[in-house]
């Protein structure tokens, strides 16, 4: 996973941890730091909420009030990918 910001990019980082893998953020450019900080609070968010629910994706038609869902949505050009858990 990865998101970007203008010219500053932020990516998911896997390593192992004993027997288990350990997650962090890497960012780059200006707000490269600002960005992984806020891909960090987001996946502190997946865990504490999200983690042993099940994962359920829509493609939503793009309107000018937004996606119909409020947790994770990303636009597309044409349409919302909406992911809520259950």
């Amino acid at each position: 996973m990865a998101a970007a910001d203008s010219a500053s990019l932020a990516y998911l980082a896997y390593r192992k941890a004993g027997c288990e893998r350990e997650v962090g953020v890497v960012g780059h450019g200006p707000r490269g730091l600002a960005l992984a900080r806020s891909v960090a609070g987001q996946v502190r968010a997946w865990d504490r909420g999200y983690r042993h629910s099940t994962a359920r994706f829509t493609l939503q038609p793009a309107t000018d009030s937004g996606p119909l869902t409020r947790q994770f949505t990303f636009r597309t050009p044409h349409s919302w990918l909406a992911v809520d858990w259950e």
